[in-house]
């Protein structure tokens, strides 16, 4: 008899269980802050470490004095599971510099990093934030984060 009792709840207790995680999976979906959309990259060749000639300063010679203060990026590109599609943001990705600490996000406090040549490195506990800048001017740097295999980049702006 108990088993019988067991057989019938055990259904509506699965319908019940699988109703509020579609409920839950949904307003998680609705409380997401949409900052842009992709768009189709304007190549999907990208060479993600490859430094643009068109850039002011070498490659080797980069400094933290050319890359301080904030700049905005409204536009991107990403690589994942060499998947390449490109961003058009409506809130800027920013990355700000104050002497040789920074930060990418505004809500967050500036960390200590290592710049060599046009490598933006810092390591914080067992995650390392590497990023490869790909063109600076006094206007423009790009620059691609890059996480394992994948890639973001970002064409700031100041």
């Amino acid at each position: 008899m108990r088993m019988h009792s067991l057989t019938r709840i055990s259904p509506v207790l699965i319908i019940g269980l699988a109703l509020n995680y579609a409920q839950a999976t949904a307003q998680a979906k609705i409380d997401v802050e949409r900052v842009g959309r992709t768009v189709e990259a304007g190549s999907r060749d990208i060479d993600w470490e490859v430094f643009d000639t068109a850039s002011t300063i070498s490659r080797t010679f980069i400094k933290f004095k050319d890359i301080q203060g904030l700049w905005n990026a409204f536009r991107g590109a990403y690589r994942f599971d060499n998947i390449v599609n490109g961003m058009e943001l409506t809130s800027p990705a920013i990355f700000e510099v104050k002497d040789d600490t920074y930060r990418r996000n505004v809500n967050k406090d500036f960390k200590e990093f290592i710049l060599r040549g046009n490598l933006i490195i810092r390591s914080e506990q067992s995650k390392c934030d590497t990023g490869i800048i790909n063109k600076i001017t006094p206007t423009e740097l790009t620059i691609s984060w890059k996480n394992n295999s994948n890639y973001t980049r970002y064409y700031y702006k100041k």
